[in-house]
């Protein structure tokens, strides 16, 4: 599979977890964040840098020429990554309180885990699910 492929297939996966988990999460969400944390890892052998400033230009130009969406560092300590125009939410405030995103909880932590060598864990704040214009992600290391 070529590396464009895949990417659209992560797209596709994006897309479809919304669906999939619906506007009331339970035990799917569990699903799909493993299944974000898997991919993560395959993506993450397709992804050159494994040096935290390189990495984050490089994440954020994959999320761009893919059409994910816009992600940004905002800080580094804490480490914030937050997504605008996200694929799946596009904006879109759901208002049911709680984040939608684990696809990408999963996805990042992998990607970030894999490259960096480290234990981390990646838990979305904020989200078009509690009202807010774009996505939050902030990420623990353990």
């Amino acid at each position: 599979m070529s590396d464009q492929l895949f990417f659209q297939a992560i797209k596709l996966a994006m897309k479809a977890s919304k669906e999939y988990v619906g506007l009331e999460p339970s035990k799917e969400v569990d699903v799909m964040r493993k299944l974000g944390y898997e991919l993560g890892k395959a993506a993450a052998k397709l992804i050159e840098s494994s040096e935290l400033n390189t990495l984050v230009k490089e994440l954020s130009d994959i999320w761009s020429e893919h059409g994910y969406g816009k992600l940004e560092f905002t800080s580094t300590d804490p480490m914030v990554i937050e997504v605008w125009d996200c694929v799946d939410c596009l904006g879109k405030k759901y208002g049911v309180d709680i984040p939608l995103c684990s696809f990408k909880e999963g996805f990042l932590e992998a990607i970030l885990s894999e490259k960096l060598n480290l234990s981390m864990r990646v838990r979305e704040v904020e989200c078009c699910g509690t009202l807010n214009d774009h996505c939050i992600f902030h990420v623990e290391f353990i």
